[in-house]
C-alpha cells in the first residue's frame, strides 16, 4: 500500500501547544503532561471524533498516527445502526387531513348530543355538572345525569340526598344481626358525625345535619346518647 506524501504526514504547529498533521486529519493534544490522538476521520460510539491515546511523549504519539494511516480505513460504530434503522418496518404514515377530519367528524355525529338542559349552563356550572356525572358513574349510582340535573340545574341537593341515603344503606346491611336498637344507633351517630362517604371521591358534595337556626350549628348525635335515650322511653 502506497505511503501518503511527506506533505500530509508531515504535522504542523498550532497555537496552544497542538499539533496537526497537513492534510487536517489528525491532531495532537497534550492532556495532563501526555499526549492524545484525535482522528478526523473516524467516529466513536458517539459519532464524535475519534480519541487514541493517551501516550507518553510527542515522538510516540506522532508515531501512532503512521500506524493508523497503515490500517484499513475502520468502519464507524453508528454505521451498523444506521443500518438497523433502515432495515426496520417503516411505520404507516398517518392519514391524510382530510381522512383525520372524516374520522373525528364520524366520532362526533356517533356521540349522543347533550341534553338541552346541559348545554344551557354557564361553561363553570356545565363543567362542574359533567365532573358531577362523571364522579357518580364511577360510584356506582344510577340515574347520575337525572341526579345531577336536579341538583345544578333546579336547585335541589339531590346528589347530597343519594349519596347519604347509599350510604346509610351499606351501614344498613352490614348491621344485620343486631338490634334494632343497636343498629338505628349506629346509622344515626354515623350520620350525624360523618360529613361524607369515605370511599367516595372529595369533589362529590357531602352532608351535615344542623340546627334550623340562624345559626345553623352542625348536631352531632353519638351512639350512647342514642341509645339511651331509646332506654328511657
Amino acid at each position: 500500500m502506497a505511503k501518503q506524501s511527506d506533505d500530509a504526514t508531515s504535522l504542523k504547529r498550532l497555537s496552544g501547544g497542538s499539533w496537526q498533521s497537513r492534510d487536517g486529519r489528525f491532531t495532537i493534544e497534550q492532556q495532563s503532561g501526555r499526549w492524545v490522538v484525535v482522528d478526523a476521520e473516524q467516529t466513536d460510539d458517539l459519532g464524535l471524533p475519534r480519541i487514541r491515546g493517551p501516550y507518553p511523549s510527542l515522538k510516540v504519539a506522532r508515531a501512532s498516527v503512521e500506524e493508523v494511516r497503515e490500517e484499513p480505513a475502520g468502519e464507524s460504530p453508528l454505521a451498523g445502526r444506521i443500518r438497523e434503522a433502515k432495515s426496520r418496518p417503516q411505520p404507516k404514515a398517518a392519514g391524510t387531513a382530510r381522512t383525520t377530519r372524516a374520522g373525528r367528524a364520524k366520532t362526533e355525529a356517533e356521540a349522543p348530543p347533550e341534553p338541552a338542559w346541559l348545554a344551557n349552563l354557564s361553561a363553570a356550572e356545565g363543567d362542574r355538572a359533567r365532573q358531577l356525572i362523571r364522579d357518580l358513574e364511577a360510584a356506582g349510582l344510577p340515574d347520575g345525569p337525572a341526579l345531577v340535573r336536579r341538583d345544578v340545574a333546579d336547585g335541589s341537593p339531590a346528589v347530597a340526598e343519594a349519596l347519604l341515603l347509599t350510604a346509610i344503606a351499606r351501614r344498613v346491611r352490614n348491621l344485620r344481626g343486631k338490634s334494632p336498637a343497636e343498629a338505628v344507633a349506629d346509622v344515626v351517630s354515623w350520620m350525624t358525625t360523618h360529613a361524607r362517604d369515605p370511599e367516595l371521591p372529595m369533589r362529590l358534595p357531602g352532608w351535615r345535619v344542623v340546627e334550623d337556626g340562624p345559626a345553623a350549628r352542625q348536631v352531632e348525635v353519638t351512639r350512647k346518647e342514642l341509645l339511651a335515650a331509646l332506654e328511657k322511653d
